[in-house]
């Protein structure tokens, strides 16, 4: 009998393929966005530092919700994103 696939080995190979992208990718997490995973591309982006368990407005003060808002969300409203995360509903 063959091995099954466990939930931890995909997460494992997803992970794996997130950090060899080329392009910056990042997890957020909870509604103060704190970031759970960052591959080497994000933390370069990010000044080339560790960015593990800090939120996105420390990481990039300057993006964290103006211009994040704006590409995500289609709006320059702080509060947008967090009702996004605490309803789980897409802002119009």
């Amino acid at each position: 009998m063959p091995p099954r696939d466990t939930a931890p080995d995909r997460l494992a190979l997803i992970r794996d393929l997130l950090t060899s992208l080329p392009a910056a990718v990042a997890y957020l997490a909870g509604p103060d966005l704190v970031i759970d995973f960052a591959n080497d591309a994000y933390c370069r982006l990010a000044g080339d530092r560790d960015v593990a368990d800090m939120p996105l407005r420390q990481v990039l003060p300057e993006l964290a919700f103006r211009y994040l808002l704006e590409a995500f969300a289609g709006a320059c409203d702080p509060a947008a994103l967090a009702l996004v995360y605490a309803f789980a509903e897409a802002f119009r």
